[in-house]
């Protein structure tokens, strides 16, 4: 269920997600500024409010170390600024095909996108359905040798896994063992992807978020505590 949360006089979205397999409560506040509180299926409303309630001062501090949130897409056209794998780009946008058919490519510091002739009311969508598809296909390329690798790392079958368009969550791990990634981690520094897929794997093994949890996570990255970190203060930038 959804609602709404009242923090020095702001309301910020709250977020209940219900699940078997959570034994813990596990509150947390997103880049997006939701608080997200993850919570065991039979624990009823009242103790749920009792405990968003006690975190109200830890959600306080928290909202100081954030960004403001974006105030909405940024216009894409020839000049905007768009990131790849962490690395700033600057967008062209070019009437035509791309040598090989192609209609994006990295030439050095720029992303080149190719379209054809369009009314100039049409042509920002079509830069935007672009980069989402290209987002997509790098996405699907960078996570699927991270996949393999620590699939072998963490002596685990390499799952198979889909590239969505979800914003709330960067990955997840279904109940049948298939994971889930966001295709705007191609926006992401190459660490934090990492992080993400080291994570959802590691969920393979334990279902909840648990000591245990953290621990198998920790003995693949040791600093999985930083990477997380960034992930949450600068992930409204992975976003278009």
């Amino acid at each position: 269920m959804s609602m709404t949360i009242a923090v020095d006089n702001r309301s910020l979205p709250l977020i209940i997600r219900r699940t078997a397999r959570q034994k813990s409560i596990g509150v947390e506040l997103t880049c997006r500024h939701e608080v997200i509180v993850r919570v065991p299926h039979y624990l009823s409303e009242a103790a749920i409010s009792e405990v968003v309630n006690k975190c109200l001062p830890w959600l306080r501090k928290k909202l100081l170390s954030l960004p403001p949130t974006a105030a909405g897409p940024v216009f894409l056209a020839s000049g905007s600024e768009v990131l790849v794998l962490g690395e700033v780009k600057r967008l062209v946008v070019e009437q035509g095909v791309l040598p090989g058919g192609g209609g994006v490519v990295v030439h050095n510091a720029e992303l080149v996108v190719a379209l054809p002739a369009l009314p100039e009311a049409e042509r920002e969508a079509a830069v935007r359905g672009a980069l989402a598809r290209w987002y997509r296909t790098k996405a699907a390329e960078v996570i699927g040798a991270l996949v393999e690798h620590y699939s072998a790392v963490l002596k685990v079958s390499p799952p198979p896994f889909s590239i969505t368009s979800a914003r709330r969550r960067w990955g997840s791990c279904g109940t049948t063992g298939r994971l889930n990634f966001a295709w705007r981690l191609a926006m992401a520094l190459p660490e934090l992807i990492e992080y993400v897929v080291v994570h959802e794997l590691c969920h393979l093994r334990r279902r909840d978020h648990s000591r245990a949890f953290w621990a198998q996570v920790a003995a693949v990255l040791p600093d999985y505590r930083e990477r997380r970190q960034q992930l949450r203060e600068h992930g409204l930038r992975y976003d278009m």
